[in-house]
């Protein structure tokens, strides 16, 4: 059977089955690794792991449509030596999802004073593509918390948006249809 052969009923029966009859391992306190954590601002709540305890902090931001798992791996390298939180942004991950009429703005500040919140006073900021765009507004905004930025293929740098990747990532109402979207990149 070819992927095009089973209808998202099928997958969406499979998920609910295969979540029904999960049993995880148990895991010991210490293997369980990094929790995660929340700050409610704004009666928001931004979802975050924190990991190390150097002086020193790191604020790892993802872009559109990840999540705060997308910053595992450079995390754990980085918290080697350093503090470091990774934020789902608004909209994104475990954080909240209705934010109507929030503007880039809105979501830098939430996240500028979630940082204030854990008494955070400068950090070295990380923001890929959307969170790229973040840290800019976060800079603009508050240089003061802003020790050094490093953008990856940061949002906001230029004219040129895939407009209609954009509006099919957010319009998706099935895998398939998410799936179709992804790959016409």
């Amino acid at each position: 059977m070819t992927q095009s052969e089973i209808s998202d009923d099928e997958i969406d029966s499979f998920v609910t089955e295969f979540y029904e009859n999960f049993v995880p391992e148990e895991v010991s306190a210490e293997d369980q690794g990094i929790e995660l954590q929340y700050v409610e601002i704004d009666g928001m709540k931004l979802s975050y792991v924190e990991q190390g305890d150097g002086e020193q902090v790191s604020v790892l931001l993802h872009g559109f449509g990840g999540d705060l798992n997308n910053c595992f791996f450079k995390q754990s390298v980085l918290a080697e030596k350093r503090t470091v939180y990774a934020f789902d942004l608004l909209g994104h991950g475990s954080s909240t999802k209705r934010i109507d009429g929030s503007s880039l703005e809105s979501i830098a500040e939430a996240l500028y004073q979630a940082i204030r919140t854990l008494q955070v006073d400068g950090a070295d900021w990380v923001g890929h593509s959307m969170g790229g765009v973040l840290v800019l507004q976060i800079a603009n905004a508050h240089s003061d918390c802003v020790n050094s930025m490093t953008l990856l293929g940061s949002a906001g740098l230029g004219d040129e948006i895939n407009v209609p990747y954009l509006e099919g990532f957010v319009n998706s109402q099935s895998r398939r249809e998410l799936n179709l979207t992804i790959h016409r990149l």
